[in-house]
């Protein structure tokens, strides 16, 4: 699992939304490995959650050409503001529902 946290500015909260929906989400479904992700907001702080088969999938979709130009989009917005973060986690145990989706 790897877990993407950023703020945004103040009124532009639309904004980042509509770029996780028209940009961010249609680069995470081309990735190979990749088994789901879920984009979360709470009014300034937001996280994109995102499960992997394995961190050799993670490793590629970070180098991939289709995440650099997404981050290169995305820094170019100007919408995020402060320090963002990346954590991995290795799945030790759970479930997800085949049912669950937006």
């Amino acid at each position: 699992m790897r877990i993407w946290r950023s703020r945004i500015k103040e009124g532009r909260e639309e904004e980042y939304d509509r770029f996780a929906r028209d940009e961010s989400k249609p680069m995470f479904e081309a990735q190979a490995g990749n088994l789901g992700v879920l984009f979360t907001r709470t009014g300034d702080d937001c996280a994109i959650i995102s499960f992997w088969k394995d961190l050799r999938a993670i490793t590629a979709m970070e180098t991939s050409q289709s995440y650099r130009k997404t981050v290169g989009k995305i820094e170019a917005t100007g919408f995020l503001k402060g320090k963002q973060t990346v954590e991995i986690f290795a799945a030790t145990d759970g479930f997800l529902s085949e049912t669950f989706k937006f």
